[in-house]
């Protein structure tokens, strides 16, 4: 799992060449997960998300994460938030943080193009995959409409949020993206709550004083 430089900021030990790197510099690393160690002595630190591929392959970063770090969303994401296709809910803990997974039917998560829904500049290097926040806000109305006993699903989220900033966002590309997963109906009726917020100059305030501007 060497990067670029040759230098392996993950190692997995399932894998031979890995498991003689980790015998002979294993001060240098710590375990992240399972056979899974991250290298603890390289600048740029190894980012927790890098762990994507190896736990959940297939997976990208989405929702509240993508949402969170943009910033489009006043609050902070916590954990790493991903979509899975054909999966289910579950939480994995690692020594790089805490991963909240959720799976969609693969017909719907590899809906729509891969420019509206694939964010190539957030990780410029490829290390894991990141939805756009397009993408992001309508896997968080897809989830939102899950509920308990829904297939092998389980609980889904809470309703996506009123207070996202869509300034720098593109609505033909959403709704694009709501057309191609079947939601389009459920993205304009969250539209039209995100509208009547953003009226309310209570709300809007406190929105505006949260990102600082």
């Amino acid at each position: 799992m060497a990067s670029g430089t040759g230098i392996p900021r993950i190692l997995d030990a399932r894998l031979p060449s890995d498991r003689a790197h980790l015998k002979r510099r294993g001060s240098s690393y710590a375990p992240a997960f399972d056979s899974i160690y991250f290298r603890i002595d390289i600048r740029p630190e190894v980012h927790g998300a890098e762990l994507l591929p190896l736990i959940v392959p297939g997976g990208r970063l989405s929702w509240r994460w993508v949402l969170g770090e943009g910033p489009f969303y006043s609050s902070l994401p916590g954990a790493f938030c991903v979509v899975e296709p054909d999966g289910g809910t579950r939480s994995i803990s690692t020594g790089l943080g805490e991963f909240d997974i959720r799976g969609m039917e693969s017909h719907v998560f590899h809906a729509g193009f891969d420019e509206d829904n694939l964010d190539r500049h957030f990780d410029p290097f490829g290390r894991f995959v990141c939805a756009t926040a397009e993408r992001a806000i309508c896997d968080w109305i897809y989830l939102s409409m899950r509920r308990k006993g829904y297939g092998e699903h389980g609980w889904g989220l809470g309703p996506a949020p009123d207070q996202v900033d869509l300034d720098e966002l593109s609505l033909p590309r959403i709704r694009r993206l709501s057309d191609a997963m079947g939601i389009l109906g459920n993205f304009e009726r969250w539209y039209a709550r995100w509208q009547e917020v953003q009226q309310d100059e209570e709300v809007t305030g406190k929105f505006s004083k949260a990102l600082g501007y």
